[in-house]
């Protein structure tokens, strides 16, 4: 058996390889689950935050003389900022089930065309890495729009007016 690049045959005869079949899913259960959970807390915080605010800036927008041009500018930044969370919603599901997908490819042909292990590092590609920083870019943009509405919607607040 080569120690360096060992096929599944090889691991096989060497009785290793359950141990990586269990590793493999472990490996790809903590991947999913980890993403999951990271990307449900920050959406769901971004999504609150912005759904709150531009239901603010409606209710300033509809009080009579409290509103300026910049409110407006505030709340059309909330909306976009939430328009680019659903986008990145959608790039972030779709990368998931992407990475998912290429996980059990690889895995399959690891296994069933006894290709060496280095083989599974072909499950990250620059797809992969387009799409996840794709979806920072959105998720970031979006939390920019927030804070910029958040100002532009404080700026010109006049009580009692």
């Amino acid at each position: 058996m080569s120690t360096e690049d060992p096929t599944a045959s090889e691991l096989d005869k060497a009785g290793e390889l359950e141990r990586t079949r269990e590793w493999l899913e472990k490996d790809f259960d903590r991947a999913r689950n980890a993403e999951t959970a990271a990307i449900n807390d920050f959406d769901k915080a971004l999504w609150l935050a912005n759904a709150g605010a531009a239901t603010v800036s409606i209710g300033f927008i509809t009080s009579e003389g409290a509103t300026g041009p910049i409110q407006f500018y505030g709340a059309a930044a909330f909306v976009t900022a939430l328009v680019l969370l659903l986008v990145a919603r959608f790039t972030a599901e779709l990368n998931g089930s992407r990475d998912r997908y290429r996980r059990q490819d690889a895995s399959d042909r690891f296994f069933t065309k006894n290709l060496p292990i280095s083989s599974l590092q072909t499950i990250r590609d620059t797809g992969f890495k387009t799409l996840k920083w794709s979806t920072l870019f959105l998720r970031y943009a979006a939390g920019m729009l927030f804070l910029a509405g958040c100002i532009m919607t404080l700026i010109a607040f006049r009580p009692g007016a």
